[in-house]
């Protein structure tokens, strides 16, 4: 499993330098960093490196009932201090082999006396062990001058001398006092005196490390006194380089560029001075949140990451976004840097575009990828991209259902992307398969926003300032369209996709038809009516795919293309009223309609002959509702969700008569009392009687 690795930073030169001057100019150092900033790391690597023999004191950690001196002791003195343990128990395992050796009780008494007795000195009048241990060390410490003291002082030049220092100088001990800032006074009081003994001994030099600042003795200048040189971490070592690092790894394993990620989400790690430990502690959140839960490329990650910052370093902010408080918590006063972080980052108020992975939003339905330990089981770019790469069967499926959320959101993404030259082969493959698919006039939430994408105009002032209408997208509508004939001629079902296919060919249509474009002058101008242009393109098309029916052209005109029926009697003659019987009764309505529109009979109750009205009272409960809503006799009301339709007293005195509207009233009279049956079935209630006044009509549309 892919994870962000710690990789050893690279500071050889660093080691070198430090190693060189802990061989050739022993001394008293200080290197000095801040807590977690990867001082100890530092040296044990350069001790490592160079071949450094050290004996390290951590007295922050150390047991505070334990003794420094006791501590310094057994370590400096290893052997003595073993061999002191084995004389220690060699004289234990004597005085347990007494039955070996029979004693007299009264002897036994007497010894058992003489170590009460010792034991009571030891305690009352020897040295107590600190002291002890003080005494060990300065005598050691002034040890008459060995054979590589000798080697040192007085015969470096030598044959022997300079073997001698050859080998042993890799020997060389260094006596290191880690965390020495964050020791006690006491602790710290303590390395002073052993340092002391210590600063006269060639053979070793002594090294604190801690942060230089913070050292309780620093005040009075006593530090500045005892040592010889502060040595400060290498560069390598600050907070703008190892974060530096760590995003630049983090965008080799994830689909965030360096340049996507947000600058003042990194300035945020660098502005609170973020060390070598938060990395890794850090890193251990974003490992596991990232890829153990695959959440990669599920989320954005600039937001992820900093909803990871907040749970590590400031826990009370992330349970307060937890729980829905992120705007009252950017409004506060305090950490005002963090706050316009936070703000800025997870904040999408103004965000409309499709984004994917869908970012961080309390309306939404993803919250669970963004807060710590979730499991989501959303989909994520890489399986999105495979998909539409590979899985030509899975992409269909996704694309004809009727929603999915993730998907769809990336799809929208890929077609609304700002750089489309990195999502151009995924782009041409949904638009291939969306082809396949409305070829065979299937329908999906998906598919739809496909299609949309591949016909839409720009604007219709493009359309309108351009010599003709040939846009980005004019291949995609024309094709589009003839399949959307080719659907209508086969007798497939009216989808919503092509609806919208043939409403932006009306929008194009109406405008190509009316304007010439050389001459920005209406086409054909002793034509009053642009509409009877329109119906002349639409007469090409009937004829070039043989369309020759006119009930066919009508149901065309008024049902796909929803063209008024006032606009489709210009462009189409009616049905007789013989051949409106005579055809299926689920276009019946629709064909009287238009056949009362072209013969200006609208609203005129009174010249409907007894034809037409057979045909009405024909019409099922449903389309008699839909026939009537076209002229206006209707007021609707809605009560305990059932809808009542009760026939005005009065229509608009313009459009009809005292008399129409009496006709009208007597005619719905006698269709409910045939059909009153069938209109409780379908649930239909009609009032025939009603005060209003209202002159509402509707068009014939």
């Amino acid at each position: 499993m892919q994870k962000i690795e710690y990789q050893t930073i690279e500071y050889s030169e660093a080691n070198k330098r430090l190693s060189d001057k802990l061989f050739n100019e022993p001394g008293t150092y200080f290197l000095n960093g801040k807590w977690g900033s990867g001082k100890s790391t530092f040296f044990e690597k350069t001790a490592k490196d160079h071949n450094i023999k050290f004996v390290e004191f951590n007295i922050w950690a150390q047991d505070s009932r334990g003794s420094l001196y006791g501590i310094v002791w057994r370590k400096l003195h290893k052997k003595l201090f073993y061999l002191t343990i084995l004389l220690f128990l060699f004289v234990g395992l004597l005085i347990s082999l007494v039955k070996f050796f029979p004693i007299e009780d009264g002897k036994l008494s007497i010894l058992i006396a003489a170590l009460f007795a010792i034991s009571m000195f030891s305690k009352y009048f020897l040295p107590n062990p600190d002291n002890l241990y003080l005494w060990l060390l300065n005598k050691f410490s002034n040890f008459p001058p060995s054979l590589k003291n000798i080697a040192f002082d007085y015969y470096p030049n030598t044959w022997f001398g300079a073997a001698y220092l050859k080998k042993e100088k890799k020997k060389q001990t260094i006596v290191v006092f880690d965390d020495f800032d964050r020791a006690d006074e006491k602790k710290q009081n303590q390395a002073y005196v052993i340092f002391n003994l210590l600063q006269n001994n060639k053979n070793i030099s002594v090294l604190f490390i801690g942060d230089y600042l913070k050292i309780s003795k620093a005040n009075d200048s006593f530090i500045r006194k005892i040592i010889d040189e502060v040595i400060d971490l290498p560069i390598e070592l600050d907070s703008k380089e190892i974060w530096t690092d760590f995003f630049r790894q983090l965008s080799l394993l994830t689909p965030l560029s360096e340049e996507d990620i947000d600058k003042d989400l990194i300035d945020l790690f660098i502005i609170e001075e973020r060390n070598l430990r938060d990395r890794k502690q850090f890193t251990n959140y974003v490992n596991y949140e990232l890829f153990t839960l695959r959440l990669y490329d599920k989320v954005n990650l600039n937001q992820k990451l900093l909803l990871i910052y907040l749970y590590v370093f400031h826990y009370e902010r992330y349970l307060k976004i937890k729980s829905g408080k992120l705007k009252l918590l950017t409004s506060n006063g305090e950490s005002q840097a963090i706050n316009n972080i936070i703000s800025k980052l997870l904040i999408n108020e103004n965000s409309v575009a499709p984004m994917f992975p869908k970012p961080f939003d309390y309306n939404g339905n993803n919250l669970k990828n963004y807060f710590m330990h979730q499991n989501p089981n959303n989909f994520g770019l890489t399986e999105a991209r495979r998909i539409i790469l590979e899985e030509k069967q899975k992409l269909s499926e996704l694309i004809i259902m009727p929603e999915h959320t993730d998907f769809r959101q990336f799809v929208m993404a890929i077609l609304n992307s700002g750089n489309p030259d990195s999502t151009k082969e995924l782009k041409n493959i949904l638009e291939e398969q969306a082809k396949i698919l409305f070829r065979e006039n299937k329908e999906g939430i998906i598919l739809q926003d496909i299609i949309n994408s591949m016909i839409k105009l720009d604007s219709p002032k493009i359309l309108m300032d351009s010599q003709g209408y040939k846009d980005i997208n004019y291949k995609n509508r024309e094709l589009l369209f003839q399949e959307t004939i080719s659907h209508f001629v086969n007798n497939r079902t009216l989808t919503d996709i092509s609806r919208q296919i043939l409403l932006i060919k009306k929008e194009i249509v109406g405008q190509t038809e009316k304007y010439n474009f050389d001459t920005n002058y209406i086409n054909e101008q002793n034509v009053d009516d642009y509409i009877t242009l329109i119906g002349h393109f639409w007469s090409k098309i009937f004829k070039k795919n043989k369309i020759t029916k006119p009930s066919r052209k009508i149901i065309f005109l008024k049902k796909w293309c929803d063209y008024s029926y006032e606009n489709v009697a210009k462009m189409c003659e009616p049905l007789a009223k013989s051949e409106i019987k005579n055809e299926s009764t689920d276009d019946r309505t629709t064909f009287l309609l238009h056949y009362l529109s072209y013969k200006n009979l609208w609203y005129c109750f009174k010249q409907w002959d007894n034809s037409i009205w057979g045909i009405i009272d024909e019409l099922s409960p449903s389309q008699f509702i839909e026939f009537w809503t076209s002229q206006s006799i209707f007021h609707t009301s809605l009560s305990n969700n059932k809808i009542s339709y009760t026939v005005k007293n009065k229509m608009h005195p313009g459009l009809t008569t005292e008399e129409d509207t009496q006709i009208a009233k007597f005619r719905i009279e006698k269709y409910i009392s045939k059909h009153n049956e069938s209109l409780k079935k379908n649930n239909i209630y009609i009032k025939v009687s009603n005060d209003t006044d209202q002159y509402p009509y509707i068009e014939a549309d």
